[in-house]
């Protein structure tokens, strides 16, 4: 129920926000606290570098208004990643949905850092 109400909740915000954004080609650090990842969009895509792993997946990329951005991507796993991003308040917020059944889905809020 969680997954099919979010899914459509990111379809709706998909087809009603313009694409492209001026965050692309910067690196930015999503710090959740105990867990960070460094991020840098480029057109279309996604890398992220972290405590042991690097990966680059194709990404969605919308303005929502002013400096806020809703981003997606599926990773080589399946898992399913969106993000909002906020860079007037320098927050973000993340829904990921795992690509195995028996994991649950992880809901976080964070601090965005421009590096």
């Amino acid at each position: 129920m969680i997954k099919r109400l979010f899914a459509l909740t990111a379809a709706l915000l998909l087809a009603a926000c313009s694409s492209t954004s001026p965050l692309v080609d910067t690196d930015y650090r999503l710090d959740y606290g105990a867990l960070h990842t460094d991020v840098r969009f480029t057109s279309g895509s996604v890398t992220r570098t972290g405590p042991g792993f690097h990966q680059t997946d194709a990404a969605r990329i919308r303005t929502l208004s002013g400096d806020r951005y809703f981003i997606q991507w599926q990773e080589l796993d399946r898992t399913f990643v969106t993000l909002l991003l906020d860079l007037d308040e320098m927050n973000v917020f993340a829904s990921i949905l795992p690509g195995r059944a028996e994991s649950e889905p992880m809901f976080m809020a964070g601090s965005v850092v421009k590096r």
